[in-house]
């Protein structure tokens, strides 16, 4: 694939994420997806996910309803797309209603990158201190359950 062509597919990703369909979302990943993001973020914690998330069929299923659990409807802004033969590079912008009724708003990067045409590995960065005050509060200091977290446990 050329930068052209993971920009377009990219772009593409993002409307079938938005279906919620785990079996047409399953078919933009390589079996053997990996997502990887920050350990203890407030996303994993709360949802009590291990990273990172392997496999088609889990990386799928989160995408299609662990993250509607977390973040309703959700919108996602995506803001640039930088791209090349085997990666993207992708800003965007997350805006939702928490299950506490909050507000949430966080920008991200995510680098995809892409074996055989599909997305073989995810990595995700965010202001991990700004997104787990907006979903356990600004004194909120203890991890309310680290078992999602195996590289920190208590």
């Amino acid at each position: 694939m050329n930068a052209s062509d993971i920009k377009s597919t990219m772009a593409g990703a993002f409307r079938v994420f938005a279906t919620r369909d785990a079996l047409k979302i399953g078919e933009l990943m390589a079996e053997d997806v990996e997502w990887h993001g920050p350990d203890g973020n407030a996303t994993a914690i709360y949802l009590g996910r291990a990273l990172p998330m392997k496999g088609r069929k889990t990386v799928a299923e989160f995408l299609a309803t662990g993250f509607r659990q977390m973040f309703g409807e959700a919108e996602i802004t995506v803001t640039a797309i930088t791209a090349d033969a085997d990666r993207a590079v992708v800003e965007q912008r997350l805006e939702a209603k928490l299950p506490n009724g909050g507000r949430y708003v966080n920008d991200y990067c995510f680098v995809y990158e892409f074996k055989d045409g599909k997305i073989w590995r995810m990595r995700e960065y965010m202001d991990t201190l700004f997104g787990w005050r907006q979903v356990f509060g600004v004194n909120s200091v203890a991890l309310p359950n680290t078992d999602a977290c195996p590289r920190h446990p208590r």
